[in-house]
């Protein structure tokens, strides 16, 4: 009843699969994926605060009717959707893959070009196809009875206190190769 459309890699998914066998989800392959399903299943859109990785993805919920997605901290995986006028929600990680759907409306978004022109990037959530937005990064969103809701999951918390430089190197190195051990 649970379909995924997944992007990335999920660094922590052997840690999350151990923790979901144990609470009795059988799992048939040796893939990351796996574990989105299952975790929602088990944890339904908390299970967003579990994940380390990059990624994008897509659950689509048959019982519940509902869509959840969401999009990693740092945006490495992309993530663009729209909504047509007849409240169909299109998305991928790339807009030419809305060019050729039947309802996709191909206008140009005005509003984009001053932020792009000014900081030479797409700075905002904004297209240059009108109606054709980013999930931006750290964000998720639900999607149920054609309303489309999206709340950031994770901000950089920054509370800088007087230490001791060996201590903040030592503090460093290790986050460092704890870093590294997990994108093995």
């Amino acid at each position: 009843s649970v379909v995924v459309v997944f992007n990335g890699e999920i660094y922590n998914f052997m840690e999350l699969r151990r923790e979901l066998e144990a609470k009795g989800h059988t799992f048939h392959c040796g893939a990351d994926t796996e574990v989105l399903i299952h975790g929602y299943e088990e944890y339904g859109t908390e299970l967003i605060y579990r994940l380390r990785g990059m990624f994008a993805f897509v659950l689509w919920d048959a019982k519940n009717k509902r869509m959840f997605g969401a999009r990693d901290i740092f945006g490495i995986k992309p993530f663009y959707y729209c909504r047509t006028a007849q409240n169909d929600l299109l998305f991928g990680s790339e807009i030419k893959s809305f060019l050729d759907h039947p309802k996709f409306v191909k206008a140009v978004n005005e509003n984009a070009l001053r932020p792009y022109l000014t900081l030479q990037y797409s700075a905002t959530e904004e297209t240059f196809f009108k109606g054709v937005y980013k999930l931006p990064a750290a964000h998720y969103f639900v999607y149920e009875n054609g309303k489309m809701d999206v709340r950031r999951f994770w901000d950089c918390e920054f509370d800088p206190q007087p230490q001791n430089f060996e201590a903040c190197a030592d503090k460093l190195d290790e986050v460092g190769h704890e870093s590294v051990a997990a994108h093995r």
